[in-house]
């Protein structure tokens, strides 16, 4: 089969085979020969019928997102030319839908006169979730094919159902029993002297209280500020399809472009394609292949081990626990046996049944000799990291990749005091690791190809979003986290309240403030942190959390933190004693503290991400830019609708960004070395290049530029 469409002859059907792998994306050269492939149907005087089919494992997954960037939208578009081609055919045709029809792919179906799926291809219009709306008819076509209120449910909610679910509604024809394409040349044939030909176009929505059903959707995005960008639109356009379809389809081609072109939607488009450039590898061997994971060990038994167990039965890995005493077994046995309680009402008990026999628990050291992947979750010190390393390695069978979930700690030598550092890889989960997306892959100085591909591997069936990190203190994640909270808590001393930086970054976006933050995680991990790198001489940057630290005001564990934790309630309260605290802190270091305005704040906060980002990039602890905006994204709150701090970097311009880092740094002597700018910035800025797009460069070799600049 060449080319991205085929056209062949079933007898007296032609076949239409979209074939540009691998999920036949809608790109310009599949819309160029699909339409060419309709014409030579429509003038084949053997052809009494038309079948559009897919090749590989789905119908069609949609546009080419990198399309919408550049002018991959143009002529022939999937409205102008594709859809009005197959809707003004006098031939019938019939979408023979597997796999998936997503987006402009299901647009595209519903163009077609007939559609014939095999019962589990899944059916959706998830374009909402990338900031905008369906453009070639989705918000016209799907309301006349199954109802308004069902159409509103779906475009505006974005997820994908079944074709058994629409089995009966003039979404789906019939469900194809046997070989998909044998049924639709004889569906095909069936219908071939059909007239008139059904077009969705030409039927009508009816809805008793129509008006009252789109106000009800309209008030409940309103009301939710996690409702996707481009939803008020999506309604208006959806309200179209009460009345006249071209005027609908005027509408929706119009704010459509219009949308798709905005921040949100831009940041979003960004996102996704970010997510899959990050399951990307630079540099592997060619020969690195994944090793089978059939069984799993989790060692230590606290609540980030039994959530990391959790996602390994989910995935369908048998698990086994173990922990240093039966006490601990035993609380982790708890833990899970809660899990799997909690989960029978959603799954029913059959499925809960079924996870929880994935379980087990023991003492025993057997299956570190039978694991495949062995992980340990221990407290986070050093020794006994090391220690549990060095006797996983010295277990596990030659095969299986070693794993450790430290946040911290240098693994590079945790790896090398192992007797197999090429097996070693860092697997940081975020708390609770069965619900967060975000993994972050370290990759050691010692890592080898196949310990790292199956890690990724690995990464997929537990269903998290993957990224692959260099070791330094924080890897990618916290250690841009401790310049953001480094910022935060210098906003404090210099004039603004917890609750104000809190408030200010939640109304921009952020899913949680700095401060509301920390006291959820507990005040004391990150101090614990602090101190270990004063040991090692590093200097410190958080001076008033110390100061809430050294009064044992630890968060939500302790009913107090930055903020005042009642029992039962539901939002902590400003507390005056951290106030006066932080006053008294100010005043002895001879802060003059002042008022702050929300921009300032986030602001400073931004930048503050932007220019440790910029670092980590510059020093290879982050493969590409975009990796680094995956990290926040998915593991740190950060807006998806704003892309990541690389991406903003981009959006404010590196020569603004670059100005305003030595604003501050000429503002505040005590913070010059806070805001020096990142070498990379600078480079990038001259010669008129993005964050975002930057694979990782040589420190020194940055350096050399940035000096000879």
């Amino acid at each position: 089969m060449t080319g991205p469409v085929s056209y062949a002859r079933r007898g007296e059907v032609a076949v239409l085979t979209l074939n540009l792998p691998p999920v036949n994306v809608l790109a310009m050269p599949l819309r160029i020969a699909l339409s060419a492939c309709l014409e030579q149907a429509s003038r084949d005087p053997a052809a009494r019928a038309v079948v559009l089919i897919g090749a590989g494992k789905v119908f069609c997954a949609g546009a080419e997102l990198a399309d919408f960037d550049t002018d991959g939208l143009d002529e022939p578009s999937l409205h102008a030319t594709i859809s009005e081609q197959i809707e003004s055919m006098d031939k019938p045709v019939v979408a023979a839908v597997h796999g998936s029809a997503l987006g402009g792919g299901l647009e595209l179906a519903l163009s077609c006169h007939y559609r014939l799926c095999t019962p589990d291809a899944k059916l959706g219009l998830p374009e909402i979730t990338l900031g905008f709306f369906p453009g070639a008819g989705g918000t016209q076509k799907l309301p006349r094919a199954i109802g308004l209120e069902a159409a509103l449910d779906l475009i505006l909610s974005g997820r994908t159902v079944p074709a058994s679910a629409w089995a009966g509604t003039a979404l789906v024809s019939t469900l194809a029993e046997g070989d998909l394409l044998e049924c639709a040349v004889a569906f095909a044939l069936e219908h071939a002297e059909a007239r008139p030909l059904p077009r969705l176009r030409d039927r009508r929505v009816e809805h008793p209280s129509a008006q009252a059903l789109l106000q009800f959707a309209r008030r409940s995005a309103a009301a939710d500020r996690r409702a996707w960008p481009g939803t008020a639109l999506a309604i208006d356009a959806i309200e179209h399809s009460l009345a006249d379809f071209e005027a609908g389809m005027r509408f929706e081609i119009e704010h459509f472009r219009a949308q798709a072109a905005t921040e949100p939607a831009r940041a979003l488009r960004y996102g996704f394609l970010a997510r899959t450039q990050a399951r990307k590898l630079a540099g592997l061997a060619p020969d690195a292949a994944a090793r089978r994971i059939e069984r799993a060990l989790v060692i230590g038994a606290g609540l980030m081990g039994t959530g990391i167990a959790i996602c390994f039965a989910q995935a369908g890995i048998p698990v086994t626990l173990t922990d240093r005493d039966e006490a601990g077994l035993a609380r982790g046995r708890a833990t899970i046996d809660s899990y799997c309680s909690a989960q029978a009402r959603r799954i029913g008990e059959a499925e809960a049944m079924a996870l929880r026999e994935r379980f087990a628990f023991t003492l025993d050291e057997r299956p570190w000799r039978e694991a495949d992947v062995l992980i340990e979750a221990a407290f986070e010190d050093f020794d006994l990291k090391e220690a549990l390393l060095q006797r996983m390695a010295a277990l596990a069978h030659p095969a299986a990749l070693i794993a450790s979930n430290t946040s911290t700690l240098d693994l590079d030598a945790l790896a090398a005091g192992t007797t197999r550092p090429a097996d070693v890889v860092g697997l940081h989960f975020f708390s609770p690791a069965q619900a967060m997306p975000l993994l972050e892959v370290v990759r050691t100085a010692h890592t080898g190809d196949a310990a790292l591909a199956t890690a990724m591997a690995l990464a997929s069936r537990l269903r998290k979003t993957p990224v692959v990190a260099g070791v330094c203190d924080g890897f990618i994640g916290n250690r841009i986290l401790d310049a953001y909270i480094a910022q935060a808590c210098r906003l404090v001393e210099e004039g603004a309240w917890p609750e104000q930086v809190d408030a200010a970054l939640e109304a921009w976006g952020f899913a949680m403030g700095p401060f509301r933050m920390l006291d959820l995680v507990g005040n004391d991990v990150p101090w614990a942190a602090r101190r270990h790198r004063r040991a090692r001489g590093v200097a410190e940057r958080h001076g008033i959390a110390d100061a809430l630290c050294e009064q044992g005001w630890f968060g939500q564990k302790t009913g107090q933190g930055w903020y005042l934790h009642a029992e039962g309630a539901r939002r902590p309260q400003p507390a005056p004693q951290v106030h006066a605290l932080i006053e008294t802190f100010a005043a002895g270091r001879g802060i003059v503290r002042r008022s702050m305005a929300a921009q300032q704040i986030v602001q400073r906060c931004l930048l503050a991400l932007i220019n440790e980002g910029a670092r980590v990039l510059g020093e290879g602890i982050a493969q590409r830019g975009s990796d680094i905006d995956v990290v926040y994204v998915a593991g740190y709150g950060f807006p998806a609708a704003k892309g990541g701090p690389m991406f903003q970097a981009d959006e404010m311009g590196l020569v603004n960004v670059l100005r305003l880092l030595r604003d501050q740094a000429g503002g505040d002597a005590a913070q010059a070395g806070f805001w020096r700018p990142a070498p990379l910035i600078g480079i990038l800025a001259a010669s008129g290049r993005s964050l975002r797009d930057t694979q990782s460069l040589d420190t020194q070799a940055l350096d050399t530029q940035e000096m000879a600049a």
